[in-house]
């Protein structure tokens, strides 16, 4: 029978892909060996993951997934539709090769000779900056082999990757135990490190500036950063302590390639602790006129 990759991802077959990805999250968090989780459920949530985070891959799913099931024609059946393809067609349909057809029909009979092939997948976690993760990099990373010790293994990170992702480098993990095998997959754990000055709200960043009470009251140009460096903002006259002002285009690139996010910059209006007698009797004088 085929496997429902919906509800092992816990998430209706109308979800968006957004919520798709929210659900692979949590699940490949909660279920990753590193953290006490069950490797075969983790494998399991990525191989979901693979499917219906994969727009045409989802619908070529959605299509004929349910059409591998055991009760029905035959080994495993094709719920009585004749295949008019050749085996590339069918290869394509199904973004795999022979071996993960066989394992639709033949479920753990074939599961266990392939697991006997296939070298272990390897798990591993990368911590970048938020600056990193922001401009993307290309890093050359020391992986751990069971079987045949430290290698290094060059990888592309994309710019606006964010914490939580999950990078899968095929035909990276452990070799095959037999010759003639496939080799498992290196998964990439990635996690943005908390920075002191932005904080990140999906493809949007957040930081603060102090202002003095003069610039909100008047209005003024203040420098604030940016991860690209410092650029002026300008500050409307009557602004309030804890207002939001919108950066266009300074936040996060987008991993779809179009576009980034925004800055907000969340003003403080910061009170003065020493005053001159001028600046006092300025301040007494707007005190009484504004009431």
């Amino acid at each position: 029978m085929a496997k429902d990759y919906y509800s092992i991802l816990g998430v209706p077959r109308d979800a968006s892909q957004e919520d798709i990805k929210k659900a692979y999250r949590k699940l490949a968090h909660a279920h990753h060996p590193d953290r006490g989780g069950e490797e075969a459920k983790f494998k399991e949530v990525n191989e979901a993951y693979q499917i219906l985070g994969n727009a045409k891959k989802r619908t070529q799913y959605d299509q004929f997934g349910g059409a591998f099931d055991g009760s029905a024609g035959g080994p495993g059946g094709f719920q009585g539709s004749a295949w008019q393809g050749n085996y590339t067609d069918f290869q394509d349909m199904f973004g795999g090769g022979l071996g993960d057809i066989f394992e639709q029909f033949f479920g753990g009979a074939y599961s266990q000779t392939r697991t006997r092939t296939r070298g272990n997948d390897v798990q591993i976690n990368l911590d970048l900056t938020l600056e990193e993760a922001f401009k993307g990099l290309h890093r050359d990373l020391a992986v751990n082999w069971n079987a045949s010790g430290t290698k290094t293994v060059a990888i592309d990170i994309p710019a606006g990757i964010a914490g939580g992702d999950v990078l899968r480098i095929s035909r990276m993990g452990e070799a095959a135990p037999v010759e003639g095998g496939q080799a498992g997959d290196l998964y990439v754990h990635v996690q943005v490190l908390p920075h002191r000055q932005f904080t990140r709200r999906g493809d949007d960043i957040i930081t603060h500036a102090e202002v003095a009470f003069s610039q909100v009251a008047l209005g003024a140009k203040i420098s604030v950063p940016t991860l690209e460096g410092s650029v002026k903002l300008s500050v409307p006259a009557g602004t309030q302590s804890g207002e939001l002002i919108r950066l266009r285009g300074k936040g996060m690139p987008k991993r779809s390639g179009q576009g980034r996010g925004d800055e907000y910059v969340k003003l403080q209006v910061v009170t003065p602790t020493k005053l001159s007698k001028k600046q006092k009797d300025l301040l007494e004088e707007l005190g009484k006129e504004s009431s």
